[in-house]
Protein backbone atom coordinates (compact mmCIF):
# COMPACT_ATOMS: atom_id res chain seq x y z
CA UNK A 1 0.00 0.00 0.00
CA UNK A 2 1.12 3.41 -1.16
CA UNK A 3 2.73 5.93 1.96
CA UNK A 4 -0.56 8.05 0.90
CA UNK A 5 -3.22 5.46 1.31
CA UNK A 6 -1.55 4.91 5.05
CA UNK A 7 -1.96 8.91 5.67
CA UNK A 8 -5.57 8.85 4.71
CA UNK A 9 -6.25 5.85 7.11
CA UNK A 10 -4.18 7.39 9.96
CA UNK A 11 -6.04 10.96 9.22
CA UNK A 12 -9.37 8.93 8.91
CA UNK A 13 -8.41 7.17 12.54
CA UNK A 14 -8.02 10.40 14.62
CA UNK A 15 -10.63 12.36 13.36
CA UNK A 16 -13.43 9.31 14.08
CA UNK A 17 -11.81 8.37 17.51
CA UNK A 18 -11.64 9.98 21.16
CA UNK A 19 -8.53 11.29 21.96
CA UNK A 20 -8.70 12.69 25.55
CA UNK A 21 -5.52 14.50 25.81
CA UNK A 22 -5.96 18.11 27.15
CA UNK A 23 -9.40 17.36 28.06
CA UNK A 24 -10.46 17.68 24.72
CA UNK A 25 -12.44 15.05 22.83
CA UNK A 26 -12.11 14.72 19.31
CA UNK A 27 -14.85 13.07 17.56
CA UNK A 28 -16.65 12.55 14.41
CA UNK A 29 -18.48 14.98 12.88
CA UNK A 30 -22.30 14.36 13.08
CA UNK A 31 -25.74 15.83 11.87
CA UNK A 32 -28.31 17.76 14.26
CA UNK A 33 -30.63 14.90 11.89
CA UNK A 34 -28.54 12.49 13.65
CA UNK A 35 -29.79 12.78 17.07
CA UNK A 36 -33.28 14.62 16.25
CA UNK A 37 -36.48 14.15 14.12
CA UNK A 38 -38.57 16.93 13.08
CA UNK A 39 -42.41 15.99 13.63
CA UNK A 40 -44.29 18.84 13.20
CA UNK A 41 -43.29 22.76 11.98
CA UNK A 42 -45.75 26.08 12.06
CA UNK A 43 -45.41 29.47 10.80
CA UNK A 44 -47.05 32.69 12.23
CA UNK A 45 -47.17 35.83 11.03
CA UNK A 46 -47.96 38.96 12.67
CA UNK A 47 -50.77 41.44 11.56
CA UNK A 48 -51.42 45.11 12.18
CA UNK A 49 -53.50 44.27 15.28
CA UNK A 50 -51.18 41.23 16.58
CA UNK A 51 -47.63 41.38 15.41
CA UNK A 52 -45.00 39.13 16.37
CA UNK A 53 -41.45 40.78 16.69
CA UNK A 54 -40.24 38.97 19.73
CA UNK A 55 -41.20 35.55 20.75
CA UNK A 56 -39.91 34.78 24.88
CA UNK A 57 -41.69 31.39 25.05
CA UNK A 58 -43.67 28.99 23.05
CA UNK A 59 -46.33 25.77 24.37
CA UNK A 60 -48.01 23.44 22.36
CA UNK A 61 -51.59 21.75 23.41
CA UNK A 62 -54.53 20.23 22.18
CA UNK A 63 -53.77 21.09 18.31
CA UNK A 64 -53.20 24.93 19.58
CA UNK A 65 -49.82 26.71 19.38
CA UNK A 66 -49.01 29.29 21.87
CA UNK A 67 -46.44 32.06 22.15
CA UNK A 68 -45.50 34.65 23.98
CA UNK A 69 -45.59 37.90 22.23
CA UNK A 70 -42.65 39.71 24.41
CA UNK A 71 -42.94 43.46 22.28
CA UNK A 72 -46.94 43.73 23.48
CA UNK A 73 -46.87 41.42 26.32
CA UNK A 74 -49.47 39.37 25.02
CA UNK A 75 -50.96 35.80 24.68
CA UNK A 76 -50.94 34.63 21.08
CA UNK A 77 -53.12 31.07 20.22
CA UNK A 78 -52.64 29.80 16.55
CA UNK A 79 -54.13 26.74 15.21
CA UNK A 80 -52.35 24.30 12.90
CA UNK A 81 -52.57 27.10 9.80
CA UNK A 82 -51.18 29.59 11.71
CA UNK A 83 -54.22 30.93 12.20
CA UNK A 84 -54.64 33.14 15.10
CA UNK A 85 -57.51 31.97 16.97
CA UNK A 86 -57.45 33.96 20.51
CA UNK A 87 -55.24 36.51 21.94
CA UNK A 88 -54.91 38.42 25.09
CA UNK A 89 -52.75 40.23 27.79
CA UNK A 90 -51.40 43.92 27.52
CA UNK A 91 -48.97 46.05 29.05
CA UNK A 92 -49.54 47.17 32.56
CA UNK A 93 -49.41 46.47 36.16
CA UNK A 94 -52.76 45.97 36.75
CA UNK A 95 -54.90 42.09 36.54
CA UNK A 96 -53.73 39.81 34.11
CA UNK A 97 -51.24 42.49 32.92
CA UNK A 98 -47.48 42.27 32.06
CA UNK A 99 -44.31 44.21 32.51
CA UNK A 100 -42.36 41.56 30.58
CA UNK A 101 -44.10 38.39 29.57
CA UNK A 102 -41.66 35.51 29.33
CA UNK A 103 -42.05 31.94 29.65
CA UNK A 104 -45.29 30.07 29.34
CA UNK A 105 -46.68 26.58 29.42
CA UNK A 106 -50.21 25.23 28.97
CA UNK A 107 -51.67 22.03 30.81
CA UNK A 108 -54.70 20.83 30.67
CA UNK A 109 -57.18 24.02 30.95
CA UNK A 110 -54.68 25.96 32.08
CA UNK A 111 -52.49 28.36 30.72
CA UNK A 112 -49.47 29.43 33.19
CA UNK A 113 -47.41 32.64 32.48
CA UNK A 114 -44.41 34.20 33.63
CA UNK A 115 -43.95 37.65 34.85
CA UNK A 116 -40.48 39.26 34.51
CA UNK A 117 -38.71 42.43 35.06
CA UNK A 118 -40.13 44.65 37.39
CA UNK A 119 -43.40 42.66 38.59
CA UNK A 120 -41.87 38.67 39.13
CA UNK A 121 -45.05 36.47 39.44
CA UNK A 122 -46.87 33.58 37.34
CA UNK A 123 -49.98 34.65 36.10
CA UNK A 124 -52.59 31.64 36.00
CA UNK A 125 -55.22 31.53 32.86
CA UNK A 126 -57.97 29.28 31.43
CA UNK A 127 -58.07 28.58 28.02
CA UNK A 128 -60.22 31.96 26.85
CA UNK A 129 -57.47 34.11 28.40
CA UNK A 130 -59.60 34.69 32.18
CA UNK A 131 -57.51 35.38 35.06
CA UNK A 132 -57.26 32.83 37.78
CA UNK A 133 -54.59 33.60 39.60
CA UNK A 134 -51.43 35.41 39.97
CA UNK A 135 -48.90 34.12 42.57
CA UNK A 136 -45.37 36.59 43.20
CA UNK A 137 -42.25 34.78 42.57
CA UNK A 138 -39.80 34.46 45.48
CA UNK A 139 -36.77 36.22 43.06
CA UNK A 140 -35.80 38.75 40.50
CA UNK A 141 -34.41 39.12 37.32
CA UNK A 142 -32.60 38.43 34.71
CA UNK A 143 -35.39 34.90 34.74
CA UNK A 144 -34.09 32.24 31.93
CA UNK A 145 -36.31 29.18 32.04
CA UNK A 146 -39.45 27.96 33.76
CA UNK A 147 -40.45 24.26 34.05
CA UNK A 148 -42.60 22.02 36.40
CA UNK A 149 -40.97 18.84 38.40
CA UNK A 150 -43.77 16.46 37.81
CA UNK A 151 -47.15 16.38 36.40
CA UNK A 152 -49.10 17.32 39.30
CA UNK A 153 -47.95 20.72 38.92
CA UNK A 154 -46.76 21.22 42.54
CA UNK A 155 -43.33 22.01 42.19
CA UNK A 156 -42.00 25.24 39.51
CA UNK A 157 -39.05 26.16 38.94
CA UNK A 158 -37.44 29.34 38.02
CA UNK A 159 -33.88 30.18 37.13
CA UNK A 160 -33.22 33.75 38.36
CA UNK A 161 -31.78 35.06 41.17
CA UNK A 162 -32.82 35.27 45.07
CA UNK A 163 -31.23 34.85 48.52
CA UNK A 164 -30.30 31.61 49.19
CA UNK A 165 -32.46 29.27 51.74
CA UNK A 166 -29.47 28.66 53.92
CA UNK A 167 -27.64 31.96 53.55
CA UNK A 168 -29.81 34.50 53.61
CA UNK A 169 -26.29 37.21 52.24
CA UNK A 170 -25.48 34.88 49.54
CA UNK A 171 -27.47 35.18 45.92
CA UNK A 172 -28.46 31.75 44.77
CA UNK A 173 -29.42 31.36 41.07
CA UNK A 174 -32.35 28.41 41.15
CA UNK A 175 -35.71 28.74 42.94
CA UNK A 176 -37.68 25.64 43.52
CA UNK A 177 -41.42 27.13 44.68
CA UNK A 178 -44.59 25.06 45.62
CA UNK A 179 -47.66 26.79 44.04
CA UNK A 180 -50.34 25.80 46.66
CA UNK A 181 -48.45 26.36 49.60
CA UNK A 182 -45.85 29.05 48.55
CA UNK A 183 -42.76 26.97 50.41
CA UNK A 184 -39.58 28.09 48.39
CA UNK A 185 -35.98 26.38 48.00
CA UNK A 186 -33.47 28.12 46.60
CA UNK A 187 -30.01 26.80 45.69
CA UNK A 188 -26.72 27.29 43.02
CA UNK A 189 -25.13 29.70 44.79
CA UNK A 190 -23.20 31.63 42.43
CA UNK A 191 -19.85 31.49 44.42
CA UNK A 192 -20.41 27.58 44.10
CA UNK A 193 -21.27 27.35 40.82
CA UNK A 194 -19.21 29.85 39.00
CA UNK A 195 -17.01 32.39 40.76
CA UNK A 196 -16.83 36.07 39.60
CA UNK A 197 -20.18 35.38 37.86
CA UNK A 198 -22.57 37.19 40.01
CA UNK A 199 -25.51 38.67 37.87
CA UNK A 200 -25.11 36.90 34.91
CA UNK A 201 -27.86 34.71 33.41
CA UNK A 202 -28.28 31.26 34.41
CA UNK A 203 -30.01 28.08 33.00
CA UNK A 204 -31.23 24.92 34.85
CA UNK A 205 -32.87 21.66 33.78
CA UNK A 206 -34.13 18.51 35.83
CA UNK A 207 -34.63 15.16 34.99
CA UNK A 208 -37.05 12.93 36.54
CA UNK A 209 -35.73 9.64 35.92
CA UNK A 210 -32.26 10.48 37.78
CA UNK A 211 -34.21 13.20 39.95
CA UNK A 212 -31.25 15.35 39.71
CA UNK A 213 -30.88 19.14 38.81
CA UNK A 214 -27.98 20.41 36.25
CA UNK A 215 -27.22 24.41 36.40
CA UNK A 216 -25.11 26.32 34.05
CA UNK A 217 -24.25 30.08 33.46
CA UNK A 218 -24.30 31.80 30.06
CA UNK A 219 -20.29 31.99 29.80
CA UNK A 220 -20.14 28.78 31.83
CA UNK A 221 -17.28 25.90 31.93
CA UNK A 222 -19.08 23.26 34.17
CA UNK A 223 -22.38 21.58 34.40
CA UNK A 224 -23.20 21.48 37.83
CA UNK A 225 -25.74 18.22 39.46
CA UNK A 226 -27.86 19.59 42.08
CA UNK A 227 -30.29 16.65 44.15
CA UNK A 228 -33.68 17.56 44.94
CA UNK A 229 -32.67 19.54 48.35
CA UNK A 230 -30.29 22.02 46.50
CA UNK A 231 -27.29 19.99 47.51
CA UNK A 232 -24.41 20.23 45.55
CA UNK A 233 -23.48 16.27 43.93
CA UNK A 234 -21.27 16.36 41.27
CA UNK A 235 -19.95 18.53 38.21
CA UNK A 236 -17.74 18.22 34.80
CA UNK A 237 -16.36 20.20 32.65
CA UNK A 238 -17.78 21.15 29.19
CA UNK A 239 -14.02 21.23 28.16
CA UNK A 240 -14.73 17.81 27.11
CA UNK A 241 -16.30 19.33 23.66
CA UNK A 242 -13.94 20.60 21.54
CA UNK A 243 -16.63 22.89 19.78
CA UNK A 244 -17.04 25.35 23.39
CA UNK A 245 -15.20 28.16 24.89
CA UNK A 246 -15.67 28.86 28.42
CA UNK A 247 -15.12 32.68 28.98
CA UNK A 248 -12.44 33.50 31.30
CA UNK A 249 -14.42 34.97 34.52
CA UNK A 250 -11.88 36.48 36.04
CA UNK A 251 -10.31 38.30 33.32
CA UNK A 252 -13.87 40.94 33.40
CA UNK A 253 -13.49 43.90 35.19
CA UNK A 254 -16.65 44.05 37.28
CA UNK A 255 -16.08 46.97 38.98
CA UNK A 256 -16.08 48.87 35.41
CA UNK A 257 -19.48 48.52 33.50
CA UNK A 258 -18.16 49.85 30.15
CA UNK A 259 -15.25 47.89 30.25
CA UNK A 260 -16.76 44.88 31.39
CA UNK A 261 -19.11 45.24 28.51
CA UNK A 262 -16.67 45.34 26.09
CA UNK A 263 -14.82 42.68 27.55
CA UNK A 264 -18.05 40.60 26.92
CA UNK A 265 -19.08 42.11 23.68
CA UNK A 266 -15.47 41.24 22.13
CA UNK A 267 -14.87 37.78 23.78
CA UNK A 268 -13.90 35.03 22.15
CA UNK A 269 -16.28 32.20 24.05
CA UNK A 270 -19.47 30.03 23.98
CA UNK A 271 -22.43 31.85 24.74
CA UNK A 272 -24.99 29.10 26.45
CA UNK A 273 -28.88 30.22 25.33
CA UNK A 274 -30.54 27.04 26.89
CA UNK A 275 -30.08 23.82 28.93
CA UNK A 276 -32.36 20.37 28.73
CA UNK A 277 -32.37 17.64 30.43
CA UNK A 278 -34.25 13.98 29.33
CA UNK A 279 -33.60 10.69 31.33
CA UNK A 280 -29.87 10.71 31.54
CA UNK A 281 -28.94 12.87 28.92
CA UNK A 282 -27.75 16.73 28.97
CA UNK A 283 -28.52 19.17 25.82
CA UNK A 284 -27.05 22.40 25.66
CA UNK A 285 -27.16 24.87 23.17
CA UNK A 286 -24.60 27.79 22.52
CA UNK A 287 -23.41 30.73 20.43
CA UNK A 288 -19.79 31.23 19.36
CA UNK A 289 -19.43 34.58 19.89
CA UNK A 290 -16.17 36.78 18.92
CA UNK A 291 -13.46 37.15 16.12
CA UNK A 292 -12.60 33.65 15.85
CA UNK A 293 -15.81 32.43 15.05
CA UNK A 294 -16.84 32.98 11.33
CA UNK A 295 -20.58 32.54 11.96
CA UNK A 296 -21.73 34.21 15.34
CA UNK A 297 -25.42 33.78 14.97
CA UNK A 298 -25.42 30.12 14.01
CA UNK A 299 -26.33 27.80 17.15
CA UNK A 300 -25.13 24.80 18.23
CA UNK A 301 -26.09 22.00 20.22
CA UNK A 302 -23.67 19.31 22.35
CA UNK A 303 -25.50 16.02 23.96
CA UNK A 304 -23.45 14.73 27.45
CA UNK A 305 -24.14 11.55 29.34
CA UNK A 306 -25.60 12.65 32.81
CA UNK A 307 -21.66 11.53 34.11
CA UNK A 308 -20.05 14.60 32.28
CA UNK A 309 -18.86 11.95 28.72
CA UNK A 310 -19.63 13.64 25.51
CA UNK A 311 -21.90 12.09 23.36
CA UNK A 312 -22.28 14.51 20.48
CA UNK A 313 -20.95 18.15 20.22
CA UNK A 314 -21.06 21.24 17.66
CA UNK A 315 -24.59 20.16 16.04
CA UNK A 316 -25.63 23.34 13.84
CA UNK A 317 -28.92 23.22 14.65
CA UNK A 318 -29.85 26.84 12.55
CA UNK A 319 -32.91 27.82 15.02
CA UNK A 320 -33.05 28.83 18.32
CA UNK A 321 -33.92 26.37 21.00
CA UNK A 322 -36.50 27.80 23.08
CA UNK A 323 -38.09 24.96 25.40
CA UNK A 324 -38.51 21.33 26.24
CA UNK A 325 -41.51 20.33 27.05
CA UNK A 326 -43.83 17.24 26.91
CA UNK A 327 -40.43 14.85 25.37
CA UNK A 328 -40.34 17.55 22.32
CA UNK A 329 -37.83 20.22 21.54
CA UNK A 330 -39.28 23.68 20.65
CA UNK A 331 -37.16 25.49 18.29
CA UNK A 332 -37.55 28.94 16.78
CA UNK A 333 -36.54 30.84 13.77
CA UNK A 334 -37.59 34.56 12.10
CA UNK A 335 -39.17 34.98 9.56
CA UNK A 336 -37.44 37.32 7.28
CA UNK A 337 -39.78 40.30 5.42
CA UNK A 338 -43.21 40.58 7.00
CA UNK A 339 -43.83 43.87 8.15
CA UNK A 340 -45.17 42.50 11.33
CA UNK A 341 -42.76 40.13 12.19
CA UNK A 342 -43.06 36.49 12.21
CA UNK A 343 -41.60 32.99 13.18
CA UNK A 344 -41.33 29.32 12.13
CA UNK A 345 -41.49 27.13 14.93
CA UNK A 346 -40.00 23.62 14.79
CA UNK A 347 -40.65 20.53 17.00
CA UNK A 348 -38.14 17.82 17.00
CA UNK A 349 -38.31 14.41 19.13
CA UNK A 350 -35.07 12.71 20.21
CA UNK A 351 -33.55 9.59 18.83
CA UNK A 352 -31.46 9.09 22.05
Amino acid sequence: MKLSAYLSLLILFFVTCTNKSGNKETIAAKKFSDYFSLVDSIEVNGTKDNPVFSVGSASYSQDLFYITETSSNKVHAYNENGEIVRSWGRSGRGPGEFLAIEWIEVIGDTVYTRNGEGAYDYKLFNLSGDLIDEIPIDAMAPFTNSYFLDENREWIVTTGISSCTNNLSETCNVVKQNLATDSVLTFAPSSEVEPNSIGVPYFSAYSNQLRQFFVIHVWGSNIYQYDTTGELINSFSINISPYTKPLNTDEIDRDNPQKMFEQLSNANATSFIQIAALKNKIVTQYLRRGAEFEDMTRYFVDIYEADGSLLAGGLDTNHEFIKYENGNFIFKSENSGEEYGGFTFYIYQPKF
